[in-house]
């Protein structure tokens, strides 16, 4: 059974059975009493009876001790029991009967209930014969006894205590200003005020309110999910759209109908099937929601929990078990933990470290708030109901306005609304999202926060309003501590459970940041748009879960709207050590390939300006395009760049000659050197060093080639203090079809081809090999003649070559 949807059930149950209690439908119709003939019997204590006792009609009641009326079905089974200790005002001639232990046993198919209390007042008026109750004010120690047993489940028992309960017949209201408190073997809710309006030509709640919720709690709530029967899940659409269309059909397919009950032979048929009514439940101010050791969704003004469905009372089977749709609380809860799950762009995916799930786990839920809780109709937007006194505080005999609603004309009604859409369960509705366990002793819960939560219970989907804020977090080799991963956005998240989409929607910005003793780095994702798509449920593989604990719930990650922006920043102190920063249009995260990709046009800049000095080669010589010392990097004109994370391997791609990369030395804050690379293709291979920095160990450019390479100089006259002049001495410039660069071997070979020759400084040769730190250049002159290029008539510093 799922959790929430337990507490809507059992507030149902509430007012089913003090609705029977007071005799809404002729539950005081009690068969007439047939008189013996005079016997000769002991002598029996009579009551003493004057004009003024209590009474209906023309009958007279004395001071009754324990008595009991029976209301029986057609087939002369027992429906209601009605009785009481004592009747303590048979003198005082009025209609409103003052009762001692008043009680009532209420049968409904397989469930039962018995309410309670240590006294009442039930005003009671002569309807066509009978006695009829109208209103009732039951005081001290209300107890409201739920049994269910079913053969297809386990008996349950749920008690509902109060310390008072007011009924009003002409308003069908239910109301209590004392506290309010329910207890099972699932969890416990406790409130202040209750105010219950209660249909009976429609069988439905017309409104519910708890006043003032304190806390709803759930123990175990994973055990009770995993009983629940999951129906078959939906063909998912093969189409991907950032916003899902419109689904009703789809759901309304899937949409579990409630059981129905088994009548006797003798019972004549009902000819209307049981109508189904849907309501919308909104918890209000500071809600707070804990999901275990996993989340805390904290903040929220209000949650509201749309198309709830309650189960026909009246069915042989029992309320705990009728349902199929998911737990609100858990549903939401599981949402965002799936969105944890999900390592953002902007961090390694390989630092991730999860844990296999447990065969079994403990999960409590908390639900605390400083406001209400309310239950309306789907399509009833009217105002709330005004409590009515009690019975005996009340005469009642000014007109009344009722309000009844009119009854739906198509059933479906209420699945034609806009459902309410957010960004983390599964498409399996009925099912929490599994997630993988985290460490409950080092790892802290998730946090999530927004101004307000909209839930479908149809449709799975959920949308949280306005300022939102998750917060969750991830291992990392070189922190002890779990690593906080904050993701906000200023519009909303979104959750498409037949898509298995979480979307977060206007100036969606990303941060991760890690402590490491050298410096602190920090790595932030923007764009407009944030898509997480989500593994379904029925696709994940336990087995490979357990043999691969770094397995996550994330298929694919996407964001997208006007620039994009991906930024990495290391800092010590206040200085800046480095800083690398992507922009481009998209970017894609796949989790089945580990690869990142940037969709351009785009740029990549490394500022490496207050880096360290990289470690001193034994031979004094220049390590060449390395990214340790002090530098500047550029790529500009890509229009896909991939990140395969698994191999440390960066492609980039562009149109003929549009792919520049660009390489800047620095040495005390001086530029020595300039390289520059224009192609159509780069391939770097990576490895990462001891101080968790990436290191060039090759670089692989096709498709056509130009490298030129550039000593500056500061020129003393033109510069100004903050403003550096350089003069560009230009050494080399190699052309050819493909480039590869050995960084290692210290080692730059450049071949040439048919369609693009290979040039030396404008000289056709057929490989050059050059050696970047010892400045050397081996090239052999082409026997194939051709025309110098121009930029053989500039003179190079080099003078001597091999």
């Amino acid at each position: 059974m799922t959790t929430l949807r337990k507490i809507f059930v059992y507030l149902l149950a509430l007012a089913i059975a003090i609705f029977a209690f007071v005799g809404y439908n002729h539950f005081f119709g009690t068969a007439k009493i047939a008189l013996q003939d005079e016997r000769d019997t002991p002598d029996i204590p009579i009551p003493i009876f004057n004009k003024e006792s209590s009474g209906i009609g023309g009958v007279k009641i004395g001071t009754l001790k324990p008595s009991r009326f029976v209301d029986l079905d057609e087939n002369k089974n027992i429906k209601q029991i009605f009785g009481y200790d004592e009747l303590l005002n048979p003198d005082e001639g009025t209609d409103q009967w003052k009762l001692k232990k008043p009680y009532m046993n209420i049968f409904e198919g397989t469930s039962r209930y018995n309410i309670t209390s240590d006294r009442g007042t039930v005003r009671v008026e002569d309807v066509a014969g009978k006695p009829s109750p109208t209103d009732a004010h039951l005081k001290d120690n209300v107890v409201i006894n739920i049994l269910s047993d079913s053969p297809d489940a386990e008996p349950t028992e749920t008690n509902i205590y109060l310390d008072d309960l007011i009924y009003n017949s002409e308003r069908s209201e239910f109301s209590s200003d004392g506290p309010v408190k329910i207890l099972s073997a699932q969890g416990t809710m406790q409130g202040t005020g209750l105010l219950l309006v209660y249909n009976g030509n429609l069988g439905r709640i017309e409104y519910l309110e708890v006043t003032r919720l304190h806390e709803i709690y759930l123990n175990d709530v994973s055990n009770l999910s995993s009983s629940d029967t999951k129906p078959a899940k939906p063909e998912q659409s093969l189409q991907k759209t950032a916003v899902p269309a419109p689904k009703q059909d789809k759901q309304i397919a899937a949409k579990p109908k409630p059981a129905t009950a088994t009548k006797p032979a003798t019972e004549p048929e009902k000819t209307s099937p049981p109508v189904e009514n849907f309501y919308t439940c909104s918890i209000t101010e500071n809600v707070i929601i804990k999901y275990g050791n996993r989340i805390t969704i904290v903040g929220s003004d209000e949650i509201v929990i749309n198309n709830v469905q309650f189960a026909d009372s009246s069915t042989d089977t029992p309320v705990e078990t009728t349902p199929d749709t998911p737990a609100a609380t858990e549903s939401v809860a599981s949402i965002a933990i799936k969105a944890s799950e999900s390592a953002p762009v902007a961090s390694d995916p390989a630092t991730e470290e999860t844990k296999p799930a447990p065969d079994e786990e403990i999960i409590d839920v908390t639900v605390t708030c400083n406001g209400s809780l309310i239950i309306t109709p789907v399509e009833n937007e009217k105002d709330v109901p005004e409590k009515t006194d009690a019975p005996n505080e009340a005469a009642l005999d000014d007109k009344t306005n009722i309000f009844v609603a009119d009854s739906p004309d198509n059933l479906g009604y209420p699945l034609a609304t806009e459902p309410a859409n957010l960004t983390q369960t599964q498409s399996i509705p009925s099912a929490p999202a599994p997630v993988t366990v985290k460490d409950e002793q080092s790892t802290p819960p998730a946090q999530f926060s927004a101004d307000r939560i909209d839930y479908d219970m149809i449709t799975g989907d959920a949308i949280a309003r306005r300022n939102i804020k998750f917060t969750f977090y991830t291992k990392d080799p070189n922190d002890a501590d779990p690593v906080p991963m904050v993701i906000t956005a200023e519009k909303n998240a979104e959750y498409f459970a037949d898509q298995d989409r979480i979307v977060f929607n206007k100036n969606v910005v990303g941060t991760r940041t890690v402590e490491i003793p050298a410096y602190i780095q920090t790595n932030t994702f923007r764009g407009q748009k944030l898509i997480v798509d989500l593994v379904p449920a029925d696709a994940i593989d336990e087995v490979t879960v357990t043999a691969n604990p770094d397995t996550t719930d994330i298929r694919h990650i996407t964001v997208i709207g006007g620039t994009v922006k991906l930024e990495s920043l290391r800092k010590s102190a206040d200085v800046i050590l480095s800083n690398t920063i992507l922009t481009c249009r998209r970017i894609d995260y796949d989790d089945s390939s580990a690869i990142i990709t940037a969709t351009g046009p785009g740029e990549l800049f490394v500022n490496n300006e207050n880096a360290p000095p990289a470690p001193e080669d034994p031979n004094g010589t220049d390590k060449g395009m390395s990214l340790q010392g002090p530098c500047y990097a550029y790529m500009q004109g890509f229009d896909k760049l991939n990140w395969f994370t698994a191999a440390n391997r960066v492609t980039a791609d562009g149109k003929k000659d549009s792919l520049f990369v660009s390489h800047m030395t620095l040495k005390d804050g001086i530029l020595t050197k300039r390289v520059r690379v224009a192609t159509s293709h780069v391939q770097a291979d990576l490895i990462e060093t001891a101080a968790s920095r990436n290191e060039l160990v090759s670089l692989n450019a096709t498709g056509g080639i130009t490298y030129n390479e550039t000593e500056l100089q500061v020129d003393e006259e033109r510069s100004r203090p903050g403003n550096i002049a350089y003069i560009e001495n230009e050494a080399d410039e190699f052309i050819g079809d493909n480039l590869f660069y050995d960084v290692p071997a210290s080692l730059i070979t450049v071949k040439g081809s048919p369609r693009f020759p290979c040039f030396f400084n404008g000289v056709r040769v057929d490989k050059i090999e050059y050696d970047p730190q010892t400045e050397k250049v081996k090239a052999d002159m082409s026997s194939t003649p051709s025309p110098m290029t121009p930029s053989s008539k500039k003179k190079s510093k080099r003078t001597k070559r091999k």
